[in-house]
């Protein structure tokens, strides 16, 4: 289990989520090289917004599920085989 209070930045390297792991980033997100990747059933939620850079990456894995809260904006590389909830419930 992963848990970020507060808004993140990846500036390189890489966050692996893994089989029933979860990754919860409470604010927004931003790759701006390096990934973030949700294998199997692992799940992850952004309380924010995703923002995928050019030399970003965010990949979900099936059968999983992530869930942003706030908007996506991808100039790098989004590949979704899971779920991606976009908007609060």
């Amino acid at each position: 289990m992963l848990f970020v209070s507060g808004n993140t930045e990846n500036h390189a390297g890489r966050i692996d989520v893994r089989n029933l792991g979860k990754a919860t980033f409470d604010g927004s997100v931003t790759i701006h090289q390096g990934g973030i990747y949700f294998y199997d059933d692992a799940t992850g939620k952004i309380t924010g917004n995703l923002d995928i850079k050019l030399d970003g990456i965010c990949w979900r894995y099936k059968p999983g599920v992530l869930t942003i809260e706030g908007t996506i904006h991808n100039d790098g590389e989004l590949n979704n085989e899971g779920e991606i909830v976009i908007g609060k419930p």
